[in-house]
């Protein structure tokens, strides 16, 4: 015969002794707010608490009361402050103001902007300047090739690689793998010259020839390289 199910419980607790999982105790911390007039009216407060609570006295009552009113009063004018911070935010938002509005953000949070990345200097021409001999002490000095070139023997042989001409289905796919509305680089030529019009060709031939001939335009030779100093303040 089955145990009812009413009774189990009944049966489990008899084995258990009555016994249940020990309680947690939970320490629960409740933020408070970081404004000086809080911070003052709060520590009031629990000072008149503290003293009504040993005393009982109706003169500490009466304070403590006067304490919890100035705590409310405070943050009532912090939350009027706020208030009127983020209607400030949504009218800068609304004009375009976007570096106003961010830093009335990150003051409302308490974020606080870290002095990393910047170039010191007076003057614009001072920090390209500072920024030059930063990143020349950086990289250092030229190495000496004289000399260097060496044979290097080869590891694999017979490797299925093929290295002949590019196919017009390898430019094909190179192709569909640009990102209409991308910016162009510093040839200035956006990627939907190449999606959008008819040059497939012309740029498949020039592709070859500089792969072949290592014969290439010269705007195929430019590029952008920005240093940033991240971690570091740049000085001189």
């Amino acid at each position: 015969m089955k145990t009812p199910v009413r009774d189990i419980g009944d049966l489990w607790m008899q084995r258990g002794n009555g016994t249940t999982v020990p309680k947690k105790e939970r320490n629960k911390k409740v933020p408070h707010s970081k404004y000086p007039e809080v911070i003052k009216a709060r520590e009031n407060m629990e000072e008149g608490s503290k003293r009504h609570t040993a005393t009982g006295s109706e003169e500490d009552r009466e304070l403590l009361k006067e304490a919890k009113e100035m705590l409310f009063n405070a943050y009532n004018k912090i939350k009027d402050e706020i208030k009127g911070k983020m209607d400030k935010i949504q009218n800068l938002h609304s004009e375009g103001q976007y570096v106003e509005t961010w830093n009335i953000v990150n003051e409302l949070y308490g974020k606080i902007k870290a002095k990393k990345g910047l170039v010191t200097g007076a003057s614009p021409e001072e920090r390209v300047s500072t920024w030059f001999n930063h990143f020349k002490r950086q990289l250092g000095e030229a190495p000496n090739t004289e000399g260097s070139e060496e044979a290097i023997p080869s590891i694999f042989e017979n490797l299925q690689i093929d290295d002949g001409p590019f196919t017009a289905e390898e430019y094909t796919k190179a192709k569909n793998a640009l990102k209409q509305g991308k910016s162009m680089g510093p040839d200035n030529i956006p990627p939907g010259v190449f999606k959008n019009c008819e040059l497939d060709d012309i740029v498949l031939d020039l592709c070859n020839i500089a792969l072949m001939k290592n014969e290439k335009p010269d705007q195929w030779t430019l590029f952008n390289i920005i240093p940033l100093p991240k971690k570091v303040i740049c000085q001189k």
